[in-house]
Protein backbone atom coordinates (compact mmCIF):
# COMPACT_ATOMS: atom_id res chain seq x y z
CA UNK A 1 0.00 0.00 0.00
CA UNK A 2 2.99 2.43 0.79
CA UNK A 3 4.38 1.87 -2.95
CA UNK A 4 0.56 2.81 -4.10
CA UNK A 5 0.21 6.25 -2.44
CA UNK A 6 4.02 7.05 -3.38
CA UNK A 7 3.44 6.35 -6.92
CA UNK A 8 0.22 8.08 -7.06
CA UNK A 9 1.45 10.96 -5.28
CA UNK A 10 3.93 11.05 -7.96
CA UNK A 11 2.11 11.00 -10.90
CA UNK A 12 -0.25 13.60 -9.06
CA UNK A 13 2.32 16.00 -9.06
CA UNK A 14 3.31 15.22 -12.81
CA UNK A 15 -0.34 16.43 -13.61
CA UNK A 16 -0.39 19.26 -11.43
CA UNK A 17 2.86 19.89 -13.51
CA UNK A 18 1.11 19.61 -16.90
CA UNK A 19 -1.84 21.67 -15.70
CA UNK A 20 0.52 24.48 -14.63
CA UNK A 21 2.40 24.45 -17.98
CA UNK A 22 -1.55 24.21 -19.83
CA UNK A 23 -2.58 27.17 -18.43
CA UNK A 24 0.70 29.55 -18.42
CA UNK A 25 0.45 28.42 -22.35
CA UNK A 26 -3.17 29.79 -22.63
CA UNK A 27 -2.37 32.80 -20.59
CA UNK A 28 0.69 33.78 -22.70
CA UNK A 29 -0.72 32.79 -25.92
CA UNK A 30 -4.41 32.81 -25.71
CA UNK A 31 -6.68 32.18 -28.64
CA UNK A 32 -7.96 35.25 -29.78
CA UNK A 33 -11.48 36.05 -31.31
CA UNK A 34 -12.07 38.90 -34.13
CA UNK A 35 -15.03 39.93 -35.96
CA UNK A 36 -14.40 36.93 -38.06
CA UNK A 37 -13.85 34.16 -35.51
CA UNK A 38 -11.26 32.88 -33.21
CA UNK A 39 -7.47 33.02 -34.58
CA UNK A 40 -4.68 30.50 -33.30
CA UNK A 41 -1.98 32.67 -32.02
CA UNK A 42 -0.50 29.18 -30.86
CA UNK A 43 -0.43 26.50 -33.81
CA UNK A 44 1.90 24.26 -35.81
CA UNK A 45 0.86 22.54 -38.79
CA UNK A 46 0.58 23.07 -42.37
CA UNK A 47 -2.10 25.55 -41.98
CA UNK A 48 -4.13 27.56 -39.33
CA UNK A 49 -7.49 26.53 -38.81
CA UNK A 50 -9.66 29.46 -40.17
CA UNK A 51 -13.35 28.32 -38.83
CA UNK A 52 -16.10 31.15 -38.00
CA UNK A 53 -17.74 31.65 -34.77
CA UNK A 54 -20.50 29.26 -35.19
CA UNK A 55 -17.95 26.96 -36.31
CA UNK A 56 -15.86 26.67 -33.26
CA UNK A 57 -18.89 26.82 -30.55
CA UNK A 58 -20.75 23.78 -32.52
CA UNK A 59 -18.33 21.54 -33.10
CA UNK A 60 -15.94 20.03 -31.31
CA UNK A 61 -13.47 18.76 -34.32
CA UNK A 62 -12.83 22.45 -34.54
CA UNK A 63 -11.91 23.41 -31.33
CA UNK A 64 -9.69 20.43 -30.82
CA UNK A 65 -7.15 21.52 -33.50
CA UNK A 66 -6.74 24.94 -31.30
CA UNK A 67 -6.19 22.83 -28.45
CA UNK A 68 -3.70 20.10 -29.88
CA UNK A 69 -0.58 22.33 -29.67
CA UNK A 70 -1.07 23.24 -26.14
CA UNK A 71 -1.51 19.81 -25.08
CA UNK A 72 1.10 18.92 -27.18
CA UNK A 73 3.66 21.51 -25.73
CA UNK A 74 2.34 21.07 -22.42
CA UNK A 75 3.18 17.91 -22.55
CA UNK A 76 6.83 18.26 -24.05
CA UNK A 77 7.39 20.83 -21.16
CA UNK A 78 6.42 18.13 -18.44
CA UNK A 79 8.30 15.46 -19.65
CA UNK A 80 11.47 17.99 -19.51
CA UNK A 81 10.85 19.27 -15.95
CA UNK A 82 9.44 16.18 -14.68
CA UNK A 83 11.20 12.77 -16.69
CA UNK A 84 14.14 14.45 -18.35
CA UNK A 85 15.93 16.97 -15.86
CA UNK A 86 14.90 14.75 -12.58
CA UNK A 87 16.92 12.01 -14.26
CA UNK A 88 19.66 14.25 -15.33
CA UNK A 89 19.86 15.37 -11.77
CA UNK A 90 20.18 12.27 -9.85
CA UNK A 91 22.45 10.73 -12.60
CA UNK A 92 24.88 14.07 -11.21
CA UNK A 93 24.55 13.04 -7.58
CA UNK A 94 25.06 17.08 -6.64
CA UNK A 95 24.83 18.36 -2.99
CA UNK A 96 21.37 18.85 -1.45
CA UNK A 97 22.11 23.25 -1.86
CA UNK A 98 22.27 22.84 -5.90
CA UNK A 99 19.59 20.80 -6.76
CA UNK A 100 17.25 23.36 -7.18
CA UNK A 101 19.99 25.64 -9.33
CA UNK A 102 21.06 22.17 -11.27
CA UNK A 103 17.16 20.83 -12.03
CA UNK A 104 16.24 24.43 -13.04
CA UNK A 105 19.17 25.02 -14.87
CA UNK A 106 18.82 21.43 -16.88
CA UNK A 107 14.91 21.76 -17.61
CA UNK A 108 15.12 25.29 -19.19
CA UNK A 109 18.19 24.36 -21.08
CA UNK A 110 15.94 21.38 -21.99
CA UNK A 111 13.26 23.82 -23.14
CA UNK A 112 15.33 25.94 -24.80
CA UNK A 113 16.95 22.83 -26.81
CA UNK A 114 13.76 21.51 -27.59
CA UNK A 115 12.72 25.38 -29.27
CA UNK A 116 16.34 24.85 -31.61
CA UNK A 117 14.80 21.98 -32.75
CA UNK A 118 11.06 22.98 -33.51
CA UNK A 119 12.93 26.28 -34.96
CA UNK A 120 15.16 23.85 -37.46
CA UNK A 121 12.21 21.65 -38.37
CA UNK A 122 10.25 25.03 -39.35
CA UNK A 123 13.94 26.01 -41.13
CA UNK A 124 13.69 22.58 -43.14
CA UNK A 125 9.92 23.21 -44.07
CA UNK A 126 9.22 20.03 -41.83
CA UNK A 127 6.16 22.29 -40.56
CA UNK A 128 4.50 25.78 -40.39
CA UNK A 129 4.75 27.25 -36.93
CA UNK A 130 6.34 30.41 -35.17
CA UNK A 131 10.08 30.39 -34.46
CA UNK A 132 10.95 31.08 -31.14
CA UNK A 133 14.47 32.58 -31.54
CA UNK A 134 12.93 34.56 -35.38
CA UNK A 135 12.57 37.94 -32.66
CA UNK A 136 12.83 39.03 -29.11
CA UNK A 137 9.15 39.10 -29.15
CA UNK A 138 8.67 35.27 -29.51
CA UNK A 139 11.49 34.61 -27.23
CA UNK A 140 10.07 36.69 -24.80
CA UNK A 141 6.53 34.78 -25.41
CA UNK A 142 8.46 31.56 -24.64
CA UNK A 143 10.53 32.78 -22.05
CA UNK A 144 7.38 33.60 -20.08
CA UNK A 145 6.43 29.83 -20.19
CA UNK A 146 9.78 28.43 -19.75
CA UNK A 147 11.18 30.54 -16.73
CA UNK A 148 8.22 29.49 -14.25
CA UNK A 149 8.17 26.31 -15.48
CA UNK A 150 12.17 25.55 -15.30
CA UNK A 151 11.79 27.18 -11.32
CA UNK A 152 8.78 24.52 -10.50
CA UNK A 153 10.77 22.00 -11.76
CA UNK A 154 13.91 23.13 -9.50
CA UNK A 155 11.49 22.55 -6.47
CA UNK A 156 9.69 19.67 -7.25
CA UNK A 157 12.88 18.25 -7.75
CA UNK A 158 14.22 19.49 -4.21
CA UNK A 159 11.16 18.22 -2.28
CA UNK A 160 11.20 14.68 -4.48
CA UNK A 161 15.55 14.38 -3.21
CA UNK A 162 14.26 15.78 0.62
CA UNK A 163 11.74 13.06 0.42
CA UNK A 164 14.11 10.56 -0.35
CA UNK A 165 16.62 11.20 2.08
CA UNK A 166 14.35 11.34 4.73
CA UNK A 167 12.98 8.12 3.84
CA UNK A 168 16.09 6.67 3.65
CA UNK A 169 17.16 7.76 6.68
CA UNK A 170 14.00 6.63 8.62
CA UNK A 171 12.59 10.08 9.76
CA UNK A 172 9.10 10.29 7.88
CA UNK A 173 8.27 11.38 4.85
CA UNK A 174 5.74 10.78 2.29
CA UNK A 175 5.80 7.19 1.58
Amino acid sequence: MIGFGRRFLGRAVIVVYWCCALLLLYRVSPISFDGDGPTATFYWGNHEPTPTCGEYDRNIGVRLQFEYPYWCAATIVTLAGCVVAPWLVRRWRPRRSRIIALASTATLLLLLLVCAVADLSVALHMWWGPMTYASLANMWVSLKVMIPMSLLAGVLAFVGGINKILVQNGCGGTQ
